[in-house]
C-alpha cells in the first residue's frame, strides 16, 4: 500500500476519500477541450467577398500586364528608338 504524506501510527477508524476533479477533468474542462477541436467555417458572405476580390484582382492586374508586355515587345524590337522616346529626345532630321 502506498503512503501519502506522513505516516500515522496508533490510530484506528474508518475514513472515506473523495476525489474532486480539477482542470480538464471537470465537465467544463471537457467541454472546453472539445471546443478546441472545432474548426470554424467561412460564412457565405465571406466566401462571396473572397470570390469578388479575386475577380477584381484579375481585372485590375490584366491591363497592367498587357501594357508591360507591349512595352517590352517594343523594347526588344528596337531598343535604341525605345530609349530615345522614353527620354523625350527629339531627333534632328535636316
Amino acid at each position: 500500500m502506498k503512503s501519502w504524506g506522513k505516516q500515522i501510527t496508533g490510530a484506528s477508524g474508518l475514513a472515506f476519500l473523495t476525489k474532486t476533479p480539477i482542470g480538464n477533468e471537470t465537465k467544463l474542462g471537457k467541454i472546453g477541450k472539445s471546443l478546441e477541436t472545432i474548426q470554424e467555417e467561412k460564412t457565405p458572405l465571406e466566401l462571396q467577398i473572397n470570390n469578388f476580390v479575386k475577380k477584381m484582382v484579375i481585372v485590375g492586374v490584366t491591363p497592367s500586364l498587357l501594357r508591360n508586355l507591349r512595352r517590352n515587345t517594343r523594347l526588344i524590337q528596337n531598343p535604341i528608338r525605345y530609349y530615345i522616346n522614353q527620354m523625350n529626345v527629339r531627333t534632328f532630321n535636316p
